[in-house]
């Protein structure tokens, strides 16, 4: 386990009237990259974000923490969101002469952005994806990458079913919780604990 003192940089990158901040915790001894892509009203103060980013800064990673501001949802918005973050990730590689691991880690609108950028940067990087809660119209993008991805039984924003056929050979990757909502919360507290650390169990597994 690493026990470096990370330093602290902020990125800031905006265009037209879509703004990205973006938090680098950095050691000079790290194994790669971790990304954080929050969702739009869950932050990395949330279970399904906090445990997963200790995890990875437990296992080496430095930390890339996105922060996405204010912004309406749509295809335009999405699509500059894409290629801000995919620069910040860029220029954030660019500083290390080696290339090392590259993982995202995402939660709902986050896990859009996530399979959008993947998609966008292509083999050379070739980012292995954790999307925790995914959406309809990311499944697309999310069977072109390296991922594993957790969703809830209840959860209404995936139809499960049609995302299965879109994976195809990959819909294996895709685990459903049985009884969790779009947050991986079921009705009993002690059972949302339970998912938790099986969630925390799977993403150690996919990126040890």
């Amino acid at each position: 386990m690493k026990k470096e003192r990370m330093e602290r940089r902020i990125i800031k990158s905006e265009y037209q009237d879509v703004r990205l901040n973006s938090t680098l915790l950095e050691h000079p001894d790290s194994r790669g990259l971790c990304v954080i892509f929050p969702g739009k009203r869950y932050t990395v103060n949330k279970p399904l974000l906090y445990y997963p980013l200790r995890l990875a800064m437990a296992k080496g990673y430095n930390l890339l923490i996105l922060s996405y501001g204010k912004f309406p949802l749509n295809e335009r918005t999405s699509y500059t969101m894409k290629h801000l973050i995919k620069g910040v990730i860029e220029q954030v590689l660019a500083e290390d002469s080696q290339r090392k691991d590259l993982i995202f880690i995402s939660k709902s609108v986050g896990a859009l952005f996530a399979a959008e950028t993947a998609v966008a940067m292509g083999e050379g990087y070739s980012p292995r994806c954790i999307y925790l809660t995914p959406l309809n119209q990311m499944v697309e993008a999310m069977a072109k990458t390296d991922f594993m991805a957790v969703s809830g039984s209840e959860d209404r924003l995936l139809d499960h079913n049609r995302a299965f056929k879109l994976l195809g050979d990959k819909e294996d990757r895709l685990k459903i919780v049985h009884g969790a909502d779009h947050s991986l919360n079921a009705p009993v507290v002690y059972d949302s604990l339970r998912i938790l650390e099986e969630v925390l169990d799977d993403i150690d597994r996919f990126i040890e």
